[in-house]
């Protein structure tokens, strides 16, 4: 029975808590190697002056790789026509080590620099996600019912999620714990590490303004993020075990999949089997899918979204909702989908 909803998060969920969108993620590594240290460009964050910077200087230069590997791989990546590091080095597989380095070394300083996670006195979309799956501490029972699939390396959502159950719910680590393993997300492209629940919960100190430990930013750290990062080349996707997996998930047991501030590459919708679902020919299939976008008008939307044939797929209301200043949050809020599911 298809009766679980699914959530995929693109790059304009983490951009709310202050990560680079593709582009920006892409122009920060080009920046970052020309300026020999860490540039890091994202909705209102430019990297900070003081310790944080110096320390970015000096990590850079720890890097292991030669001046000449660096320029050539940053010379290229500037001449690629794409927006998106992940299609690069999907096609420039010789830059694969190289590349994810780079990838680790601005998110995890975007980390460091992220005072925004926590802040309840807005409500963003991981607030706004939780109050509405988890009102009560009894629907926590209702965990495994809910899939989350990412396109962004960040662990945000992970670590939201813990400290809401815990601070929330006033849960102890243990359940907290508990819960957090019953959790399904996957990261379509690897994440920077497994989320480290108990660095989450230390005691916070005046170094620590993200939600890992200011100190643990090196270079052993930027080395064990960029090994849990993917790089999926096209003529490998079709053999990879978790893509597999996320397909079966999407296709076969949601009812509904809420797609949030999500691009609709071609090549990621494909990779999680929405494709396949788009053409078939019937009328009442499940999951309902809808979505928002970021940073894409409704013109270019429509463009995207008329390789699909399926009417169920492309309403009015999904396409009305492609606006380039429509959160996620605002899209949830006025989704008749998502309120029919979750009206309170």
């Amino acid at each position: 029975m298809k009766n679980k909803i699914g959530f995929v998060f693109g790059a304009g969920v983490s951009f709310e808590y202050g990560y680079p969108l593709g582009n920006q993620l892409k122009n920060s590594i080009i920046e970052s190697i020309r300026s020999k240290m860490v540039n890091v460009h994202s909705r209102d964050m430019y990297l900070a002056s003081g310790p944080l910077k110096a320390r970015a200087r000096t990590l850079f230069a720890e890097i292991n790789y030669n001046q000449s590997e660096i320029d050539e791989f940053c010379n290229k990546l500037d001449k690629f026509e794409g927006d998106s590091i992940d299609r690069f080095l999907e096609s420039h597989t010789e830059y694969t080590d190289i590349g994810k380095i780079f990838i680790s070394l601005i998110l995890l300083y975007c980390e460091s620099l992220n005072k925004k996670l926590y802040d309840y006195n807005k409500t963003k979309v991981y607030k706004y996600l939780m109050s509405k799956l988890f009102p009560t501490e009894a629907s926590l029972l209702k965990i495994p019912m809910y899939y989350f699939i990412s396109f962004n390396y960040d662990i945000s959502f992970e670590a939201y999620f813990c400290h809401y159950l815990k601070y929330h719910f006033n849960l102890s680590e243990d359940i907290v714990r508990k819960c957090y393993e019953l959790l399904k997300i996957y990261h379509v492209y690897g994440s920077l590490m497994k989320f480290d629940y108990g660095i989450t919960f230390t005691q916070r100190n005046t170094d620590e303004i993200g939600f890992r430990q200011y100190g643990t930013i090196d270079k052993e750290i930027v080395h064990k993020c960029a090994e849990s990062i993917k790089v999926v080349p096209e003529d490998r996707a079709a053999d990879d075990e978790s893509l597999i997996e996320i397909q079966n998930i999407v296709q076969n047991e949601l009812s509904h999949l809420f797609c949030l501030g999500f691009g609709y590459d071609y090549t990621n919708l494909k990779r999680i089997g929405v494709l396949d679902i788009s053409r078939r020919d019937i009328k009442d299939y499940t999951p309902r899918i809808c979505g928002s976008t970021l940073n894409i008008t409704n013109t270019v939307a429509e463009i995207k979204f008329k390789k699909f044939n399926n009417s169920n797929f492309v309403d009015k209301e999904l396409l009305k909702n492609f606006n380039s200043n429509h959160t996620s949050l605002e899209f949830l809020d006025n989704n008749r989908e998502f309120i029919n599911l979750f009206p309170w």
